[in-house]
């Protein structure tokens, strides 16, 4: 996936890095450095959404924006997170070894995830 002229690499340890296709330098790296079992990596114009236990929002520089889930909450999210016109934010969790679809809007303005 390329972002603001970056390709985006998910290693399977956990972080995101972005590097520089002309040169492949490391430009910046989210530095989650935990091993994930799952995790769904898209564009919510501007942002970049994450799910691997949480949702992350993160801007372009793969900054954290906003998270949600995961941790004590008893969350773990499962699928993509899509994105409607209205900013509403979808997506797959198991809560209590339950499965559901849940929707909720985050502080942030985020755009609609592009179908592929």
């Amino acid at each position: 996936m390329a972002v603001a002229g970056n390709v985006l690499f998910l290693r399977s340890d956990g972080p995101l890095e972005a590097y520089n296709p002309d040169n492949g330098a490391l430009v910046w790296t989210d530095g989650m450095d935990r091993s994930l079992a799952s995790v769904e990596l898209q564009l919510c114009p501007p942002y970049l959404c994450r799910a691997d236990g949480r949702v992350w929002v993160l801007d372009t520089n793969g900054r954290t924006v906003w998270a949600y889930g995961g941790g004590s909450s008893g969350v773990v999210f499962l699928s993509n997170v899509e994105v409607g016109d209205d900013n509403v934010m979808y997506a797959g969790i198991v809560r209590d070894n339950k499965g559901s679809l849940i929707a909720f809007r985050p502080p942030v303005k985020v755009g609609k995830t592009p179908q592929s």
